[in-house]
Formats: structure tokens, C-alpha cells, sequence
């Protein structure tokens, strides 16, 4: 696995059920499996995710601040690299979807 694809896997579970609530230890060890999956190459990138799923883990943090954390990693990725790639002008048109009529662009939420 790329790690930009990754990140897309993680953000679609995010976008696509909706839920705010924190993720259960369950699901932050798959994650873990999948990041895993990631090559050497990506290991840079993906450093915090695994640091957070780590904490989250071995209890040095609660689900929900390392929930929270992880979703700010994931946008921090799409914003700031994986937009940026795509050129301005998709990086408009992707901030402009996601923000909807009158939200707020580069907001941490639904990123594709």
C-alpha cells in the first residue's frame, strides 16, 4: 500500500460513515494492520499516525483525543501534500466540495 492510498483508505471510512463518535481499540489495530502496509518509503509521513495508534493502543491515550489526532493527521496529509499534488486548481475545486455552500475551506472533515 502507497502511502497516499492510506490515507484515502482511512479518510473514506471517516467521510463515508459519518461518525464523530472515537474509534474502538478494535479498529485501531486495523489500522495499525494497514499502515503497516505501508513501504518504507511512506514511513516519514505516516510517523504521527503510528505514534497516535501506538498511545492509543497502549493507553497513553484515550480513544478519543487519539481519534481526534489522527483525524487532524489525515487532513493535515490532504491539505498539505496529497491537494497540493494534485495542482491548484484541483486543490479549488477539491476545497470548494468539501466545503460547501458557505462552509469553511481547509477544514478538518471530509477530504477525497
Amino acid at each position: 500500500m502507497r502511502t497516499n492510498e492510506f490515507f484515502y483508505w482511512l479518510q473514506g471510512y471517516f467521510e463515508l460513515s459519518g461518525s464523530t463518535a472515537a474509534l474502538t481499540p478494535d479498529q485501531f489495530s486495523c489500522i495499525g494492520r494497514h499502515l503497516a502496509l505501508v513501504g518504507a518509503d511512506g514511513a516519514v509521513r505516516t510517523s504521527k499516525a503510528r505514534s497516535i495508534i501506538e498511545f492509543a493502543l497502549d493507553g497513553a491515550m484515550t480513544t478519543e483525543v487519539a481519534t481526534a489526532r489522527l483525524r487532524a493527521e489525515i487532513h493535515h496529509q490532504f491539505v498539505h501534500v496529497i491537494d497540493p499534488e494534485a495542482g491548484p486548481e484541483a486543490q479549488a475545486k477539491l476545497n470548494e466540495i468539501h466545503a460547501g455552500p458557505g462552509g469553511i475551506p481547509n477544514r478538518p472533515g471530509m477530504r477525497c
